[in-house]
């Protein structure tokens, strides 16, 4: 599954939506189907055990974290759940541009404390799909992954609704790749076919034990 970067936008119900969101543009192909599967089990859970905040991560760049990310969270809030994405890649930020959305103010300005409002933008004609994007000045928000008032922080956005998926960085190269995860219940990894090495999973996976975050499993993008 990969589509990481965004395609020319498509109009839905009068928004302007990349057609990289699959599973509004293709509602009944293959791949869409392959992620409503994924998006139901993560919902249910492993032994009721839910992850309300989900963050996607991946080693490297071009394996498709962006796409999955967004697919995932217009599919959770299609399903009825309030759903809250979070760009947190400050490196390549891409979901405004997906949900035809302003890039800011973001996440950037929200962690830090430039403003406490309007940086969560509601996505049109996708009711319950909001997204927070990483702001007009993404770079200075990297810093601030670690403040002291970060964890804080990070509650007050994920009390405002019943799902969080978040966007990171590339995991083997940047270190914010982490400090986003530390703030979620857990990760999903996502592995790129005939590219990904297992070494780098089982790393990124010990990284995330550190931090308590539970790994749920690795996705295979085979596209």
């Amino acid at each position: 599954m990969s589509r990481d970067e965004a395609r020319q936008p498509a109009t839905h119900g009068g928004a302007s939506i990349a057609e990289t969101i699959v599973v509004l543009h293709e509602p009944a192909g293959r791949l869409t189907e392959r992620l409503r599967a994924l998006a139901t089990r993560l919902t249910l859970g492993a032994e009721g055990r839910t992850a309300r905040t989900l963050a996607v991560v991946s080693p490297e760049a071009g394996d498709g974290r962006s796409f999955l990310a967004a697919n995932l969270a217009t599919l959770f809030a299609l399903s009825g759940r309030g759903t809250l994405l979070i760009d947190a890649d400050f490196r390549t930020p891409c979901q405004h541009r997906l949900f035809g959305t302003d890039p800011a103010p973001g996440l950037s300005e929200f962690l830090r404390q430039e403003t406490d409002r309007d940086v969560i933008h509601p996505v049109a004609n996708i009711p319950g799909l909001h997204l927070l994007p990483a702001g007009r000045d993404p770079a200075a928000g990297i810093g601030c992954l670690t403040g002291q008032h970060a964890a804080g922080l990070f509650a007050r956005l994920f009390e405002t609704c019943d799902q969080v998926v978040i966007d990171t960085p590339p995991a083997l190269a940047y270190s914010d790749a982490q400090a986003v995860c530390a703030h979620a219940d857990a990760a999903l990894l996502l592995a790129r076919r005939g590219r990904t090495r297992l070494a780098d999973l089982r790393r990124i996976a010990d990284d995330l034990r550190a931090m308590d975050t539970r790994a749920l499993g690795a996705v295979i993008n085979d596209l």
